[in-house]
């Protein structure tokens, strides 16, 4: 398919694929709104974001899954490192830390964090990889 933007450098080129404009606002946002820097994205050899995963899922798979995050202990920067955690869940954490101890999932899911499940290969729950359960339907 070719989107024609007359008398640009734009003009013969094929489009590209709606996953990778995806994966620059995702990219956009964590540069933006999550603090990263460029060097913090893995790029490809041809300076493309992989298609197939999500740059901050990419992040976490490259450095928390061998040395998960003790979520009692993490600073809010770190947190936001970890997906199914953004800021709102971030300050959640934090605050619910405050009252007591997050052991499980379901703590985190009483705290509205959005995607427990997301989080679990990356963090500890007071310690210990949290106990994930199948999603059934």
């Amino acid at each position: 398919m070719h989107t024609l933007i007359k008398q640009t450098p734009f003009e013969n080129l094929t489009s590209t694929n709606p996953l990778r404009e995806f994966r620059l606002y995702q990219a956009s946002f964590l540069l933006r709104d999550y603090g990263w820097s460029i060097s913090d994205l893995d790029f490809l050899q041809d300076g493309n974001l992989p298609m197939e995963i999500d740059p901050k899922r990419a992040w976490a798979e490259r450095h928390l899954r061998q040395s998960p995050l003790e979520i009692m202990t993490a600073e809010r920067a770190q947190l936001l490192r970890v997906p199914g955690i953004g800021p709102p869940g971030a300050d959640k954490i934090i605050q619910a830390r405050r009252r007591g101890r997050i052991a499980d999932l379901s703590s985190l899911r009483k705290l509205h964090i959005r995607a427990p499940e997301h989080a679990a290969p990356f963090i500890l729950l007071d310690g210990h990889k949290p106990t994930e359960q199948m999603v059934l339907l």
